[in-house]
């Protein structure tokens, strides 16, 4: 509950320095989005890194126990299904890790530029 609450409140500040809150925002639109974009990314860093660490480490058990499940079945269709669950389950740990890749490593201001929300 307390890593929710952590959570919530690096949200609040970061929206509220968004929104204007903070002195450091009142400059040229470059220096804003700088700002939000080193706030974002401090927000990332420290939260989605543990995060992916908590998602890959319950994957990888999932795995040993869909790996055990498929080496018991003595039927087919359980060989199959367990199969099938063990595949869903590698593509979704992949996806977690590009994911965790993509935001970790994205340069928010670059963004902003792209997308015209500041000046060139």
């Amino acid at each position: 509950m307390n890593l929710l609450m952590n959570i919530a409140n690096n949200l609040v500040v970061a929206m509220s320095k968004v929104m204007g809150g903070v002195n450091k925002l009142s400059g040229s639109g470059d220096k804003r989005a700088q700002a939000v974009s080193d706030d974002v990314n401090t927000i990332l860093k420290n939260w989605v890194g543990p995060i992916m660490i908590c998602l890959g480490a319950v994957g990888a058990i999932y795995m040993v126990i869909l790996g055990v499940q498929y080496a018991k079945s003595e039927s087919d269709s359980k060989r199959a299904e367990a199969k099938s669950r063990m595949i869903n389950c590698l593509i979704g740990v992949i996806a977690i890790i590009v994911l965790a890749a993509l935001c970790i490593g994205m340069d928010w201001a670059g963004l902003a530029k792209i997308f015209g929300y500041t000046q060139a």
